[in-house]
């Protein structure tokens, strides 16, 4: 897997700014990787599953700090809590369902004991160091490289425009990284995504 100074030296090349006296600082370049790590997690977020511990009697229970979406929560016995629909007229006698909520899993009636299996898709966390592993396939780090380009050249040029007259071939070079960005989308974001499975016959 890359790490944050893998990914930050491929994006460095690509920028061509690796001689003695580079335009862009590391923390320029973070700066970019950051904003592109984003736009990736927001199309792409980090699947995971968390186990919550129920002391039973509960009706709610704490989410991690990274989920985004919850998918499925799995009960101790391995039934599938349903998720809650809109309920209607009353509710004293309805099936425990969930949803979630400012952060908790709010369900319909009190948890038995044990721990309820939390499936969920989260963000992506930006690394702890350059020794740190950056959080995207490596098959994916392309994309990031070539989305953190165009927006490190953005702002380099606004940069310069507001000093002066852009450089020479500044569109084009911006025009570039663009059509590399478009093509590593197109690369990536066609995958398809199941999220149902029906039997028929």
């Amino acid at each position: 897997m890359a790490t944050l100074a893998d990914v930050r030296t491929r994006l460095r090349r690509r920028l061509e700014d690796t001689s003695g006296t580079p335009l862009w600082t590391n923390a320029e370049l973070d700066e970019a990787l950051k904003a592109a790590l984003e736009a990736y997690t927001a199309r792409m977020p980090k699947e995971g599953k968390a186990a919550l511990t129920a002391s039973g009697g509960e009706t709610s229970l704490v989410l991690p700090a990274d989920v985004v979406e919850v998918v499925r929560v799995v009960a101790p016995t391995g039934a599938v809590v349903p998720r809650r629909s809109e309920p209607v007229r009353a509710v004293a006698g309805e099936e425990l369902a969930w949803e979630a909520f400012a952060g908790r899993l709010e369900f319909s009636g009190k948890l038995g004991a044990g721990n309820y299996e939390v499936w969920y898709y989260g963000e992506r966390p930006w690394p702890g160091g350059d020794g740190a592993t950056f959080p995207v396939d490596d098959a994916d780090v392309p994309y990031i490289v070539a989305w953190a380009a165009v927006w490190a050249l953005e702002l380099r040029l606004t940069a310069e425009w507001k000093r002066s007259a852009l450089p020479a071939r500044a569109g084009v070079v911006l025009e570039e990284a663009r059509r590399t960005l478009r093509a590593e989308e197109r690369a990536r974001f066609r995958r398809v995504r199941v999220r149902q499975v029906e039997a028929t016959g």
